[in-house]
């Protein structure tokens, strides 16, 4: 069942590379040897034809005796070289599609468990994917923590991103102007928004990163019109500060 495993997260281009290469280089080492034992023999004139057959003979078979050794070697290093890499390739691969898989099977599954690159490499994405881990955790709850506070206002709120198309907005904003249904994400604010007043607070917030307040006359569902005292402020990023979006 090991062997199974293991087979199955071969990486059988890098493997049969790197069999190739090893095999190539053992083969044109050894003929170059042999090629060398056959020019001595060949030079030596102390011996009879009887024994340059025999020379010739034992040569051959050492050359051939010589690559399968080689050859098995160099399996077996490949093979010892490229299945650890199998398993971190397989274990990235589902850390990526099961980002919430419990930490504890991860850990269960370094099996070199001697000091050495592959064992501190394996230990490194374990810990990768407990951060990642504990980190998509957070998100997902802050998302939905967002998501609840921002359907418990009364205020209409939106946001958008440095194209002028909607990143996020709530319940009220979207009954009152009408979204529901309508795919959001390819319109602008301009459509949404037909005011110059607010557009060019959203400019402000998005190319200077200025707060502003203007009041506006919007029209709302149902074609009647309200004024609205409308915030705007700038989103940026924590890491850097780079705005990527604005909201009001």
């Amino acid at each position: 069942a090991c062997f199974m495993s293991r087979s199955s997260i071969l990486p059988k281009r890098l493997f049969r590379w790197f069999l190739t290469k090893q095999i190539v280089l053992a083969a044109v080492a050894l003929l170059t040897l042999d090629m060398v034992a056959l020019i001595y023999l060949e030079s030596r004139s102390d011996l009879s034809a009887e024994a340059l057959l025999v020379g010739r003979q034992v040569v051959i078979w050492c050359l051939v005796s010589a690559t399968v050794v080689m050859v098995a070697v160099s399996l077996f290093m490949a093979r010892g070289l490229v299945v650890p890499l199998g398993r971190l390739i397989a274990k990235t691969r589902r850390i990526h599609r099961h980002p919430f898989d419990e930490e504890e099977g991860l850990q269960a599954e370094i099996v070199y468990d001697e000091p050495g690159e592959w064992y501190d490499l394996e230990r490194a994405l374990n810990e990768l994917s407990r951060d990642l881990r504990q980190k998509t955790i957070r998100l997902s709850r802050e998302k939905t923590e967002l998501r609840t506070i921002m359907s418990a206002i009364n205020e209409a709120v939106l946001a958008i991103d440095q194209e002028l198309r909607p990143m996020f907005y709530n319940s009220q904003f979207a009954l009152m102007f009408k979204l529901a249904g309508e795919s959001v994400a390819e319109l602008k604010v301009g459509e949404i928004l037909r005011s110059p007043d607010v557009l060019q607070a959203y400019d402000a917030a998005l190319k200077r990163g200025l707060n502003s307040q203007v009041g506006a006359r919007l029209e709302i569902s149902g074609g009647s019109t309200r004024s609205f005292q409308i915030s705007v402020a700038p989103l940026r990023k924590k890491h850097n500060q780079e705005i990527y979006g604005a909201v009001a």
